[in-house]
């Protein structure tokens, strides 16, 4: 007697197959918010590190932070911020400076290219942009009274948002400090050395980092 041999069903193939599109639907969801949680972790650790730079910066100026002594003058290229960048970031005094005006709003002190990791993952030089006027407009106060200042997609920060998120705009603000309890928000504080920043992470929230 001649025995048949038995092969797959079509039902069992088209499960076999489904299941293998199921798997590869999932990993092509997944992997592009795995590869941008990746590039905002690169993100904060160049916060950090600017931070760190100027921690040092602070120690070698009376700990006060870049233009603190005088903020009306930190939007030159030749500026304390603009000098901080070149001495303390890229390390390169020749380094191209540019001041980057984003929608004729907020401008910020860059570079011209990516020099070491001050940049961006996806290629865009860092800028920084000095926030020191805690009597401006667009400051709130809180149920504390407490003076804040924040980015946000909503509302009367959305320009400053918008303008920072286009532009790599890292806020660098002296007397401030993170609020734990909204990070894309910075809280006035009265220590000449307490310096926050601030900067908008790919998918729209903001991260926040101080030296408190």
């Amino acid at each position: 007697m001649t025995k048949s041999k038995k092969g797959f069903t079509i039902i069992e193939v088209v499960l076999v197959l489904a299941i293998a599109g199921l798997i590869f639907l999932m990993v092509f969801i997944a992997l592009p918010a795995l590869q941008r949680g990746q590039r905002n972790t690169q993100r904060k650790n160049d916060m950090s590190r600017i931070m760190s730079a100027l921690t040092e910066y602070r120690s070698n100026n009376s700990g006060m932070a870049p233009c603190q002594k005088t903020p009306n003058e930190c939007n030159s290229t030749t500026s304390e911020l603009a000098n901080f960048i070149k001495r303390y970031l890229v390390s390169d005094n020749n380094a191209t400076i540019e001041k980057r005006a984003i929608g004729g709003a907020s401008s910020g002190i860059t570079t011209t290219q990516c020099y070491e990791s001050f940049c961006d993952p996806d290629g865009t030089p860092y800028a920084l942009t000095r926030f020191y006027n805690w009597s401006n407009e667009k400051v709130g106060t809180d149920s504390n009274g407490t003076k804040y200042f924040e980015w946000s997609n909503s509302g009367d920060w959305n320009t400053f948002y918008t303008n920072a998120k286009n532009g790599h705009e890292v806020m660098l603000a002296v007397y401030a400090k993170c609020d734990s309890n909204n990070e894309g928000r910075i809280l006035q504080t009265s220590g000449v050395g307490s310096t926050a920043l601030l900067y908008v992470l790919e998918g729209g929230s903001v991260t926040c980092v101080d030296n408190q």
